[in-house]
């Protein structure tokens, strides 16, 4: 290799500083990003979807046992 193409592939390489710098903001947004009020979404959602679920599960329990009491109490002679 001559001094010219050594310098040249140098000088495509990022710096130490450079790539720290960009990483340690990367870190920073992330962290803001998993910080902020979104965060808390995913877990109000999951509360309601499963409040949701056990509501509907207890009324469906409670149409089968008034469909069968109104079946017993209809027909007894």
């Amino acid at each position: 290799l001559t001094r010219g193409e050594v310098s040249g592939e140098l000088a495509k390489r990022v710096s130490i500083d450079m790539y720290q710098n960009a990483h340690q903001a990367l870190i920073e947004r992330m962290t803001r990003i998993e910080s902020g009020p979104q965060r808390m979404l995913g877990w109000i959602s999951l509360a309601i979807s499963g409040g949701l679920g056990c509501l509907s599960l207890t009324l469906v329990a409670l149409g089968i046992i008034a469909t069968i009491l109104i079946a017993i109490l209809t027909h007894i002679p």
